[in-house]
């Protein structure tokens, strides 16, 4: 992932706020529950997200299904921690969706002090700590209020 000046921070974090989403899923998996954060912008404009892609490093944009009488939209999907860099730089520029990104960027980090304070890569058969697996579930709680659509 690239180092994004202000200015490429700042423009994609308007794309993020305008035409994208900030999700953190829960899955289950074969050791139980998993959750995954993505960065999805989309946008009927290929040649503006293959310059996002560029930009950033990462990412391809991908054709959607297309509906009737409509054009062809496009979407680009950046994940685990590709999404969590993009948002740390972006933070600063975000308006809409700030609350959700710093939401995230804090579980993160969370995931990043118990990793290392258990000197591992990655938790694998130890198990995700039980309250880690806590904040974890309170933080998608959260998200999915802050995704929820409608009048609040």
């Amino acid at each position: 992932m690239n180092k994004l000046s202000s200015e490429d921070a700042a423009y994609i974090a308007g794309f993020i706020d305008g035409e994208g989403c900030i999700s953190y899923a829960r899955y289950k998996s074969g050791e139980g529950v998993n959750y995954q954060l993505a960065v999805i912008i989309g946008n009927t404009n290929l040649e503006v997200l293959e310059w996002i892609c560029l930009v950033v490093g990462e990412g391809k944009p991908r054709p959607t299904k297309r509906k009737r009488n409509s054009k062809q939209m496009y979407v680009v999907r950046w994940c685990f921690s590709v999404a969590a860099t993009l948002l740390e730089q972006v933070l600063p520029f975000l308006k809409v969706k700030r609350a959700r990104a710093a939401l995230v960027l804090d579980i993160c980090q969370k995931n990043k002090e118990q990793l290392f304070t258990r000197g591992i890569a990655n938790f694998g058969s130890l198990g995700v700590p039980p309250e880690l697996q806590a904040l974890r579930q309170e933080t998608y709680l959260k998200m999915k209020t802050l995704n929820k659509r409608g009048v609040n």
